[in-house]
């Protein structure tokens, strides 16, 4: 199923999803609340796309790619990972929200135009490897630490709402 297929067949269901109250703080259902950032994520099922198409697909949402701004956030998303990656039968590499494509090396979340301060980089990383990788992503290979790739890729994606 592709991204737009995915996005549609998620957007008909929105009516239908049932809301999960913690701590007076809701989430959708399929959707995990953190309580240190008060952000609901969610990494859809079966959903890969290029970075921009997963961008795409979380504000049909009503969310964002995931913004990390902690090593507490970070390791919410890690935990995240782990606990469901089994539903991810390919490449296990995710989008979160942030690129350098205005400027190499200078990555900014894309969705609110605000310079990453906080990095989380894997060994090695980033690389620009062939001289085409502008956005971010949390990867297997580095143990879910940062490293950037080609944007076009297909990569799963993490979500978040606030």
């Amino acid at each position: 199923m592709t991204v737009q297929e995915k996005t549609m067949e998620m957007m008909e269901y929105e009516d239908e999803l049932h809301v999960n109250i913690i701590s007076g703080l809701s989430c959708r259902t399929g959707w995990h609340f953190d309580a240190d950032t008060g952000s609901c994520y969610a990494i859809p099922t079966g959903a890969e796309g290029s970075w921009a198409e997963a961008m795409a697909y979380c504000g049909a949402l009503g969310g964002e790619l995931a913004i990390v701004e902690s090593a507490g956030e970070h390791r919410f998303l890690v935990s995240l990972i782990n606990t469901t990656k089994a539903a991810y039968p390919h490449d296990k590499d995710f989008w979160i929200g942030a690129v350098d494509i205005l400027e190499e090396g200078v990555f900014i979340w894309a969705y609110r135009l605000s310079e990453v301060e906080n990095f989380f980089w894997g060994r090695g990383e980033p690389n620009n490897q062939n001289g085409g990788q502008g956005c971010l992503r949390m990867e297997s290979e580095l143990a879910w630490a940062w490293g950037d790739g080609d944007c076009t890729s297909k990569e799963y994606f993490i979500c978040e709402r606030e």
